[in-house]
């Protein structure tokens, strides 16, 4: 676009009267009384190179002097503009001589770009509208000095109401729409020297299934580069799900900025790009974060033909969107295992392997919340809400805890017995992503298993043992067999059946005062307790014995941190005495109805549950 000068046509011509008032003079005085006016063919005018300061103006005129002799040198020019009053501009030329025929005249100008900032202010109080008022002197030899009528060009912009519109934009969440942009507006407060305020205004409504904060807003406005407003507001919304609401953002632009701004629009041939940026702000932890969000985005191309004919032409320009998009952090894996063993709790550390495609635009804001269950059977062993603030970008962990009560352990111990001394383990996680703006839920696996002893079975036995008296075998215990009777979280139940042969051919065979042992770990449930019957096998016979014996489920609370201490393996020991009475004699012996040294192994966090068992010395 060819840039115009102030004023040009006006200055132009009137160098030519100048000219011709100075050639009118020359008559006066003696000169031809047959003299030709000259004619003004063209005005063209443009800026030259702009500094911080000052704009040079160049103005050419193109005059054809139809005489065969030059106008004398006698006359000069001078110009002032004002913009709503405000002087921007001054130019001169003295000592001018026109040629015979066509010629350029040239006339400097300084457009003082120092006087923007106060113009500016006039402009936006005015309405977006100003009024350029070119004010012209001519003087000849210091007998003429007239000053002659001023032209006047009114400029008239609409920037705010380029950047409003009422279309509807749709802000996406993972894959997930979470609100409804729409009706921006925006609005000029009263410009001082300092400050130009501008209100944006932007409808929105939750179209989302949770809850929509914002804290307040940040904005910033750049025109051709130059930031001419940045600053954040405190006026913020909350919007539950489907409700609406119009956030404001009260901003203002640095008013003596414009003036680098008007270097720049000089110097793109008075044309700027402007860029309105309003993003939402949350608080996080006490402190007050920029989201990556846009709720108000406006970008356009405005032109100006100040100096020339006044018109303005503004062209919307598309937005690059709504800032950085959120991705839900995908879950490649988890895994459970035993943590920190303490008085009355152990930790159930869950490690989550996770791939987190948001940069730091979104992590430095994502705070991840996880609910952890643990249940063994209907039993709740463990459970915790834990927060993670410090998210990986790309692959990488998170770890989460939850304590297993051990008061849990005699109830879930009683419900795996009664079934079977088996037990459905499940672990479930729910992740909440809290992106400041608003939650989203996180797939998260379960984790199943199963865990399975076999206590029972290792009380049972098929191999024969001696009951001897001084030295001699008197009895044969052909076989154990062992079935849990009942459980409680209180008290265990196991029936025994001991098959017992009398090796004796002429004398019958007493046992009594039977008394047990068994621990876990060292931990015991069942301390010498005593058997309350007699039992009689006649000589050479085989009978079987029924009994029940009774364990101390209560202490199992005391068992599991030793088992989790030790990897998952417990020793079970137990220990059985009787009185033996036979052949007329009577001595106090070992009765091993219960077999001894087993190993009891499980792997309640594995996800199928596995559990094993190991005979003798456990090796």
């Amino acid at each position: 676009m060819t840039e115009r000068s102030l004023g040009v046509k006006a200055v132009g011509a009137l160098l030519v009267v100048g000219l011709l008032v100075a050639g009118g003079l020359f008559l006066f005085t003696g000169g031809d009384l047959d003299y030709q006016t000259p004619t003004v063919e063209s005005i063209e005018s443009e800026f030259g190179e702009a500094s911080p300061e000052s704009t040079a103006v160049r103005t050419d005129v193109v005059v054809d002097n139809p005489n065969e002799r030059p106008l004398p040198a006698a006359a000069s020019v001078r110009y002032e503009a004002h913009l709503n009053g405000v002087r921007v501009a001054s130019g001169s030329r003295s000592g001018v001589s026109v040629p015979p025929g066509r010629s350029t005249i040239e006339v400097e100008g300084t457009f003082d770009n120092g006087q923007v900032p106060a113009w500016w202010v006039t402009h936006v109080n005015g309405g977006e509208r100003s009024e350029l008022v070119v004010s012209p002197r001519v003087s000849v030899a210091g007998v003429v000095d007239r000053q002659y009528p001023n032209r006047t060009t009114v400029v008239e912009t609409d920037l705010l109401g380029a950047l409003a519109r009422g279309d509807e934009s749709t802000v996406t969440l993972a894959d997930r729409d979470v609100l409804v942009v729409s009706n921006r507006t925006a609005s000029w407060g009263t410009a001082d020297a300092e400050r130009t305020p501008v209100t944006f205004a932007v409808d929105l409504r939750n179209v989302h299934d949770r809850p929509v904060r914002l804290d307040g807003t940040a904005y910033r406005v750049v025109m051709n580069g130059v930031v001419v407003g940045e600053g954040t507001t405190e006026e913020g919304i909350e919007l539950a799900p489907g409700e609406s609401g119009t956030v404001r953002a009260d901003a203002a632009l640095d008013t003596p900025k414009m003036q680098a701004w008007w270097v720049t629009h000089v110097r793109q041939n008075e044309t700027t790009n402007l860029s309105v940026e309003v993003y939402g702000v949350v608080e996080k932890d006490g402190e007050r974060r920029r989201l990556p969000l846009n709720v108000f985005d406006r970008r356009l191309r405005f032109e100006t033909r100040i100096l020339g004919d006044g018109e303005t032409t503004a062209t919307p320009v598309p937005s690059d969107g709504t800032g950085a998009q959120y991705a839900t952090p995908e879950v490649l894996g988890t895994d459970s295992r035993w943590g920190a063993v303490r008085e009355d709790t152990t930790e159930v550390v869950t490690t989550v392997s996770i791939d987190n495609p948001n940069g730091e635009a979104y992590t430095d804001l994502l705070t991840l919340t996880v609910d952890q269950r643990t249940r063994i059977g209907e039993v709740v062993v463990a459970e915790n809400t834990s927060r993670v603030d410090e998210l990986p970008t790309g692959v990488g962990n998170v770890t989460v805890t939850a304590p297993k009560q051990h008061s849990t352990v005699p109830r879930w111990w009683a419900s795996h017995v009664n079934n079977g001394e088996r037990s459905r383990v499940r672990t479930t996680v729910t992740g909440v992503a809290d992106v400041g703006l608003t939650t989203l839920p996180v797939a998260l696996p379960d984790r199943n298993g199963t865990v399975e002893t076999d206590v029972a079975a290792q009380l049972s036995s098929d191999e024969p043992s001696a009951v001897e008296q001084d030295g001699r075998t008197v009895a044969t215990v052909v076989e154990t067999d062992a079935e849990w009777a009942s459980a409680t979280p209180e008290r265990g139940e196991i029936t025994m059946r001991v098959t017992v042969r009398n090796e004796q051919t002429l004398s019958s065979l007493t046992i009594r005062d039977v008394n047990y042992t068994v621990a876990l770990n060292e931990v015991r449930l069942a301390d010498r307790r005593e058997l309350d019957r007699t039992f009689e096998i006649p000589p050479g016979t085989t009978r079987t014995l029924e009994f029940t014996v009774v364990l101390d489920h209560t202490k199992m609370a005391e068992w599991w941190p030793t088992h989790v201490r030790n990897g998952e393996r417990s020793r079970l020991d137990t220990r059985a005495h009787a009185t033996v009475e036979a052949g007329g004699r009577s001595e106090r012996v070992a009765f091993d109805f219960l077999g001894s040294n087993e190993v009891i192994e499980t792997d309640v966090l594995a996800d199928d549950g596995e559990s094993g068992r190991e005979n003798g010395n456990g090796e």
